[in-house]
């Protein structure tokens, strides 16, 4: 059994890391590694109102098939949601799963897929934000910290939503923002 699993401490999966519940709302930057793991993914363009829809999609396509849910849901932003229009953001989304190695084959267009994720290194910081898919404070002040460490960001901004989305726009989420990130070691 993976000694993660054996904390005192239930993890949770980020995007194939872990990351323990005493995570803060946000802050502090620190440099992780984000380790490789089997995710479901549904590839959309649109607006990240469609972010719940999607994540339940996949819950869902776990559920028909099986396959047991390993952590924490996440998206992954293609295009920059602060400057992007709606019609245009290219994103994301990720379910990780128990499994050893991908299933299926590749989706039809708009469907759902199995891939093992990469293994990256990355900056991150946690953030308590109303809606997934903003700028966020967390998230500028990250990119500057990156900058001011002399790393450069080389991928994808990722938001796992940690406490799920909720229901209700009101309710802040809590998130873990990471940023791909080469540069010192």
């Amino acid at each position: 059994m993976d000694s993660r699993r054996r904390s005192p401490y239930w993890p949770l999966w980020i995007a194939g890391g872990t990351l323990f519940a005493a995570t803060p709302a946000s802050g502090p930057f620190e440099i992780v590694p984000v380790e490789a793991q089997v995710v479901a993914y549904q590839q959309r363009t649109g607006p990240v109102s469609g972010i719940g829809d999607a994540i339940q999609e996949l819950r869902a396509w776990a559920e028909v098939n099986g396959v047991k849910v390993a952590g924490p849901a996440s998206v992954l932003f293609y295009t920059d949601p602060g400057p992007a229009p709606d019609a245009t953001l290219f994103w994301e989304a990720r379910l990780p799963l128990a499994l050893d190695k991908p299933i299926g084959s590749p989706p039809a267009p708009g469907g759902v897929g199995v891939i093992r994720s990469e293994r990256i290194r990355a900056a991150a910081c946690g953030e308590l934000r109303a809606v997934p898919g903003g700028r966020g404070v967390e998230g500028d002040a990250l990119r500057e910290w990156i900058r001011g460490q002399g790393y450069a960001v080389n991928g994808p901004r990722i938001e796992t939503y940690l406490d799920g989305l909720g229901g209700e726009a009101a309710q802040p989420v809590r998130m873990r923002l990471c940023l791909p990130v080469t540069g010192p070691r």
